[in-house]
């Protein structure tokens, strides 16, 4: 999470904070699986669209952990880390196993 987004969580009521997520995209705010929530979450469980948004919400979440780490392993590497480098292509591997899960 930015500074942005700290600043509008410390300024926005509950209500606002749903408003806006509701009218949002998950790749818009800040916590997807609260989007979802309140988009999907009054639903039954076993509701398709539901499970369909807490999926991308997963998803969402397993990328932005890929980009961090393929950030870090590529600044591991410049720097000749090679034992931390070969950490990261290890959990990079792990978590592109979970997205074709997921």
């Amino acid at each position: 999470m930015d500074d942005d987004d700290d600043k509008m969580d410390l300024e926005e009521t509950p209500a606002e904070r749903r408003a806006r997520y509701m009218s949002s995209s998950q790749e818009e705010v800040s916590d997807p699986e609260e989007r979802a929530e309140a988009h999907y979450g009054g639903l039954d469980v076993d509701n398709y669209e539901r499970m369909v948004a807490f999926s991308r919400a997963n998803r969402l979440r397993l990328q932005s952990a890929l980009e961090s780490l393929r950030m870090r392993r590529n600044i591991a590497e410049v720097d000749g880390n090679w034992e931390e480098a070969s950490n990261y292509a290890r959990a990079m591997h792990e978590i592109e196993a979970l997205m074709d899960i997921a």
